[in-house]
């Protein structure tokens, strides 16, 4: 739901100061938290449907945010918008491809 939100203040164009605050770096940190997760349980346990669309959702997200990071002219985004899609990314994160590719891989395997 919240990532529909973001998707139509993109596309009526909100002003970035009206959105809600870090909302593409609190993304990254949810990857990193569902990962971990998903890496200490257990054994091959299946997710819940909604979690599990959930997190398609945010790996769909992530790849648009590394697309635009990138500068990926497939990507279409703006200047701004590459420029915010790198500050979002929380320094912590060295590598925010292997953390997209690596929850990919988590969540295939459930």
């Amino acid at each position: 739901m919240q990532l529909d939100m973001y998707y139509m203040e993109e596309r009526v164009a909100i002003p970035q100061r009206q959105r809600f605050p870090l909302f593409e770096r609190m993304q990254w940190f949810a990857a990193q938290h569902y990962l971990k997760r998903l890496n200490d349980s257990i054994g091959p346990t299946s997710l819940p449907p909604r979690l599990s669309k959930g997190l398609k959702r945010l790996l769909e997200f992530l790849n648009t945010m590394l697309a635009r990071a990138k500068r990926d002219p497939s990507s279409l985004a703006t200047v701004e918008q590459r420029r915010l899609a790198k500050l979002a990314i929380p320094d912590n994160l060295n590598d925010p491809a292997k953390l997209v590719a690596d929850l990919e891989k988590a969540l295939a395997e459930r």
